[in-house]
């Protein structure tokens, strides 16, 4: 007991000290719900991502049956999220990628409404390894501007990677692109056609319309 609040010593996580976490009355726990699924910053993530933000902070008994239940009753996330099904099979063997950057995976998000600052498209990288993803807003899908980002942002901050994953866009079979792998000796490997499900872009573009779905007002430039 503290300051007339009471708190309980827990772990946070498998890799976490203990943390002592305030227990929540039951008239806020639907606060904190909010603040942890609804919010920008929350992306109305699932039941594991807003179960592990609560935890951060609060503790109360069955909160993890709260947050199962909250997040399946979000009308925003039924009206938003499509149902993920176990794929039928695999078209070849999983590239093993025994280390991050080695291979990142890129993919374009667009025409999207212009915005305010011009922007009409996202480019989407993600590390095949760690999925540590990058999104970076641009005004058109010039292959300049994409090759420009790629170098500046993904080669010259992690390395030069042995193969970068790409889809058939222009962009990526330009020879602005092709130039920039053969400067730095990178295989580029593009998708099959008609089968983006081999690059784990694809996967996290749903997920980015998905959180910008659930934002989006009759505005659609903000």
């Amino acid at each position: 007991m503290y300051d007339d609040m009471l708190f309980n010593l827990i772990s946070v996580g498998s890799n976490d000290p203990l943390r002592w976490v305030q227990c929540l009355p039951s008239s806020c726990r639907a606060r904190v719900l909010e603040e942890c699924h609804g919010a920008p910053t929350s992306g109305h993530g699932g039941t594991y991502k807003t179960f592990h933000r609560v935890r951060q902070h609060y503790y109360w008994p069955k909160m993890n049956d709260d947050v199962k239940s909250y997040v399946q009753s979000c009308q925003v996330c039924q009206a938003q999220k499509i149902e993920r099904k176990k794929p039928p099979g695999l078209m070849g063997a999983t590239p093993k990628v025994p280390k991050p950057f080695e291979m990142p995976c890129s993919d374009l998000i667009g025409p999207l409404p212009r915005s305010t600052k011009g922007n009409t498209c996202l480019l989407v990288c993600v590390e095949y390894f760690s999925k540590y993803v990058y999104v970076k807003a641009l005004r058109d899908t010039k292959a300049k501007k994409v090759v420009d980002f790629i170098e500046n942002e993904i080669f010259l901050v992690h390395g030069a990677p042995r193969t970068i994953l790409v889809d058939n866009g222009r962009q990526y079979v330009s020879n602005e692109f092709k130039n920039l792998c053969a400067r730095y000796d990178v295989d580029v490997r593009y998708n099959i056609p008609r089968t983006p499900r081999n690059n784990p872009t694809e996967r996290y573009n749903q997920t980015l319309e998905t959180m910008m779905r659930t934002y989006v007002g009759d505005r659609q430039k903000d």
